[in-house]
């Protein structure tokens, strides 16, 4: 029997297999966010595992809600110091790796579409252009496909909600299920429904600094390019936020 909450999303495939906001398992998809194959499926799938204990279950969901407003806050930090960085200038010595390696990325990509001749491997550009048009492939499957909310108490059945995130629903009960059970499953969904607003807000930090830093570089369309580097930037100042958070 379940004791503690069980959070599984799949549907959408991220780099090495996480979820970018640390909320939710995700399950292993035929495809990668760094890779060339499409995917098979075309719906996002919420899945909440809860323990029979009712007031138990409550308290698990309020702390994963909660855990979800807390990355809203690092989100916004996260795009504040993506606003900060300069291009073009030398690195400072107390500049964080995490920047160096994004700062890095952009001159690599500055330099090679000024000149041809700069000698970097071509494969590098056929490798890079594999790796943002599958993390764009995947930001297209969240925003635009439709969801499953599924739930469980105990191990058995309680409901399934679909959403096309245009805020119309529709609900299919287990037969028997309690106002209890209809609550914690309601619950869920408002889980998943803040979980995919703060993904679409990480979205949009991602593709706007990336576009932010393509001008700034001085670089036509160099924002696709540098979406994998922005991603991973992004995501490593959200781990850096939350450890700081831990130990304060």
């Amino acid at each position: 029997m379940v004791e503690t909450a069980l959070f599984t999303m799949s549907g959408v495939a991220w780099p090495e297999g996480a979820d970018p906001l640390g909320l939710w398992q995700v399950e292993p998809q035929l495809e990668r966010a760094f890779d060339t194959r499409s995917a098979v499926d075309d719906r996002l799938v919420w899945s909440v595992a809860l323990p029979g204990d009712h007031q138990l279950a409550q308290v698990q969901i309020a702390a994963r809600l909660q855990k979800v407003t807390q990355v809203q806050a690092r989100l916004e930090d996260a795009e504040r110091k993506l606003g900060t960085l300069s291009v073009g200038t030398p690195f400072a010595h107390d500049q964080d790796t995490a920047a160096a390696a994004l700062l890095t990325e952009v001159l690599v990509i500055q330099q090679g579409r000024t000149a041809m001749a700069s000698g970097i491997d071509p494969q590098r550009w056929v490798d890079l252009y594999h790796e943002a048009t599958a993390l764009l492939r995947q930001f297209r499957r969240l925003l635009l496909y439709y969801g499953w909310v599924e739930t469980e108490i105990a191990g058995e059945f309680v409901g399934l909600t679909t959403i096309d995130w245009s805020s119309d629903y529709q609900t299919a009960w287990q037969d028997g299920i309690t106002a209890d059970g209809m609550r914690l499953h309601l619950d869920a969904v408002r889980l998943a429904l803040a979980s995919r607003q703060a993904l679409d807000r990480l979205v949009t930090v991602i593709v706007t600094g990336a576009l932010e830093l393509a001008v700034k570089a001085g670089i036509p369309g160099g924002h696709v390019l540098l979406l994998p580097a922005v991603y991973r930037y992004v995501r490593t100042i959200l781990q850096q936020l939350q450890e700081l958070e831990r130990v304060s």
